[in-house]
């Protein structure tokens, strides 16, 4: 009897595949954090000059005279300036449709109504639009060489949303309480440098000393000082802040480690209370520990 040899074929999936434009601090961040994704998406990076950095990314220059993208592009992030996104937008609209998904990276807004306006006037051909925020304060050193922060980031907000906050006031009032800004920095201080998961991250000390905080707080004021905070627009129209993703972040940390905070824990009790949140048992800045 004659054998009978079944093969099975296999077919593999295609991966998906993410296009980058604007390739500064935040558009080396998202390509980074892409490319880490455990069999995650490919990543093209859409440069507006030529480069040839030494990275394991296809690289693709839509700008320059003798380069051309004609790919369908789905996934589209955009991390250019605001004022640079339609101009960077421009050649990529023939390999944009309906389909495609367009998350925007960027600090301001408006954006959307310029690219809406220049681009895409028809709403029935339009891209999908997503608008994202960075959780990290990010520094391009170099060209694909950057330094993410997460905790110093978070160490600011929760010094500077919440005095202007409580005193409806611009950034620059930030200047006049040098004793309340120590205060909160000395706790959050005291908090990172008893976190377990960070006591062997080298310099650790060095990078969040008081002092190193009250530094990097004054330059973001100087060069902020004329901004009304997101936390301050909310307390004025009587709407729930961010107190407990950013000082509430604090709060919750020094519960799990035993680090008293008593400037911050009563500085949250007053924003609280203004939004008359301090009774909500479901908080969980006011659960018992």
């Amino acid at each position: 009897m004659p054998s009978i040899t079944t093969s099975l074929v296999t077919k593999s999936v295609p991966r998906l595949r993410v296009h980058i434009i604007g390739l500064g601090s935040i558009g080396s961040f998202a390509a980074h954090a892409v490319s880490e994704i455990p069999n995650g998406p490919l990543v093209t990076l859409l440069l507006h000059q030529r480069s040839s950095p030494n990275l394991p990314l296809h690289l693709t220059t839509p700008q320059t005279k003798n380069s051309t993208v004609t790919e369908e592009i789905e996934r589209l992030i955009v991390c250019v300036k605001t004022t640079q996104a339609v101009s960077a937008l421009r050649p990529l609209v023939p390999c944009l449709s309906h389909a495609s998904n367009i998350l925007f990276l960027q600090n301001g807004s408006g954006m959307i109504e310029e690219v809406n306006k220049h681009l895409f006037p028809d709403p029935l051909s339009r891209p999908n639009y997503l608008i994202g925020v960075i959780s990290h304060g990010v520094t391009l050193n170099s060209p694909f060489n950057i330094t993410r922060i997460q905790l110093e980031k978070l160490a600011v907000n929760a010094f500077c949303n919440l005095i202007c906050a409580l005193n409806d006031a611009q950034n620059k009032f930030l200047f006049t309480v040098p004793e309340m800004r120590r205060a909160i920095l000395t706790e959050i201080s005291e908090i990172v440098l008893s976190l377990p998961k960070l006591k062997d991250v080298p310099g650790l000390k060095e990078r969040f000393s008081v002092g190193r905080l009250e530094q990097t707080v004054h330059g973001i004021i100087e060069n902020t000082a004329n901004t009304t905070c997101s936390m301050v627009w909310g307390l004025r129209s009587e709407r729930e802040t961010e107190i407990y993703f950013i000082n509430g972040s604090w709060s919750r940390m020094d519960r799990m480690l035993g680090v008293r905070t008593p400037v911050n824990d009563e500085l949250v009790e007053k924003i609280l209370e203004r939004t008359e949140l301090r009774t909500d048992l479901n908080n969980p800045i006011h659960s018992p520990s």
